[in-house]
């Protein structure tokens, strides 16, 4: 289910351009998937910070790997979520996701 924004970035090149991709179908899917909303916004708020970090500059490798390492760890958490239908688990791995956005911003 979540693992679509890593095929996307992949499809992309891993690139700034890539990760905006990645927020708007994110953001999409947010619109269109109720049960999902959160998570769906919280991988789009992550792929958005890396856009607005690196929109202008250049982006060292490093970085980058960092950067889809991160968005690969979280859709992967929250497809492991989401397959269960404990909302427990769904809740614990939307508030393990959202600390992680806001280790990145700090």
């Amino acid at each position: 289910m979540f693992s679509e924004l890593i095929a996307t970035l992949e499809n992309y090149g891993k690139s700034t351009h890539a990760f905006s991709i990645a927020a708007d179908v994110a953001r999409t899917r947010a619109a269109n998937n109720p049960e999902s909303v959160a998570a769906w916004s919280l991988l789009a708020s992550i792929a958005e910070l890396f856009v607005e970090r690196y929109e202008r500059q250049a982006l060292p490798t490093a970085e980058c790997v960092r950067w889809f390492d991160l968005i690969r760890a979280e859709t992967d958490r929250l497809d492991a979520a989401f397959a269960k239908s404990d909302p427990a688990e769904r809740l614990n791995a939307i508030n393990q996701t959202a600390k992680t956005l806001v280790d990145q911003e700090a």
